[in-house]
């Protein structure tokens, strides 16, 4: 508990939110079996890492300070959860696992699946989305820490399924329409987000929006939109 609480301290200065523990047997029981992770023993502490808008203010000040570069994003989550864990060096033998290694990676992670058996996002198995009990679909999970010398005995928390058949029978007609498209027309990927009302409080505003889902604009120009915030106009 006093890892858990340590990173979700250190995590909230650069805007993480999301910090849930979970024993990886639970994981390794519901991941495929090219999605499993070799264990040192069967009880193994891992962590799911997520958030939503509230990093973009801690971003802007990353994208700021060191540029943009061609996955700004990732770099930032990449420094901050490496500078969250750093804490634990020379204390605790442990790895991190971040949501943009592929399955080609020696390590990767199904990160949904452990958001799901941490407690933390329904990931139903039929739509491919997780839902959060509070940010619904305005969230996205960025890395898992895996403690190899650290065991996590607590009972499992067990989640309902978020999404009624009508919102999953919408959900999955948008999906299937975004997989013939690629995944590359952000229109559709965003009616998938803005889909079910549930944490629609957390939907990411402009210029924010506009890197992820870039309609209107570039996301070169939505960075530079983004790092003018603030700032004043001449």
């Amino acid at each position: 508990e006093d890892i858990v609480r340590d990173l979700g301290t250190a995590l909230s200065e650069f805007g993480f939110v999301i910090c849930d523990p979970f024993n990886f047997q639970w994981y390794n029981q519901l991941a495929k079996p090219n999605h499993r992770i070799d264990l040192h023993s069967s009880n193994q502490l891992g962590i799911v890492i997520g958030c939503q808008k509230d990093v973009f203010p801690h971003w802007k000040e990353y994208l700021e300070q060191h540029g943009a570069s061609a996955n700004p994003i990732d770099d930032y989550c990449t420094y901050a959860v490496t500078q969250a864990c750093q804490q634990f060096d020379g204390v605790y033998d442990y790895e991190i696992l971040f949501s943009h290694f592929t399955p080609r990676h020696a390590k990767f992670v199904h990160i949904q699946t452990a958001g799901h058996v941490a407690g933390c996002a329904y990931y139903d198995h039929d739509t491919f989305w997780s839902t959060h009990t509070r940010y619904g679909f305005w969230f996205v999970f960025k890395a898992v820490v895996l403690f190899k010398d650290v065991e996590y005995l607590l009972p499992q928390k067990q989640l309902e399924p978020v999404l009624n058949q009508q919102q999953k029978k919408k959900i999955m007609a948008l999906t299937e329409k975004a997989m013939n498209e690629s995944w590359r027309n952000r229109t559709t990927l965003l009616q998938i987000r803005d889909s079910i009302d549930l944490g629609r409080e957390y939907r990411y505003e402009k210029p924010w929006l506009d890197y992820f889902y870039p309609i209107d604009t570039s996301k070169q120009e939505a960075i530079d939109q983004i790092i003018q915030l603030g700032k004043p106009t001449i």
